[in-house]
């Protein structure tokens, strides 16, 4: 299913979809499943970064599973990208 999404390369649904998976990486963070929450931020960076800056209520949410892996760096870094919007 990921394939045929990312295959048709809206925008729309790249941002829908690192929204959702943000929310996974949060999850799997705070259950302690740090690898996995991890290999989702990588996807969800992948899936972003052509669109930067991203939208304000995307960064926050992978802001929010950055530092949920204690990873304050990083969650910063998403959040200082709005500010180039």
């Amino acid at each position: 299913m990921l394939r045929i999404l990312l295959a048709e390369d809206h925008e729309s649904m790249r941002v829908y979809l690192s929204r959702a998976l943000a929310g996974r990486a949060l999850a799997e963070a705070r259950s302690g499943d740090r690898a996995r929450a991890r290999g989702t931020l990588l996807v969800v960076d992948s899936l972003v970064q052509p669109y930067l800056p991203p939208e304000a209520n995307s960064a926050v949410g992978i802001a929010q599973a950055y530092a949920a892996l204690g990873d304050h760096d990083r969650a910063i870094w998403w959040l200082q990208q709005v500010d180039r919007r």
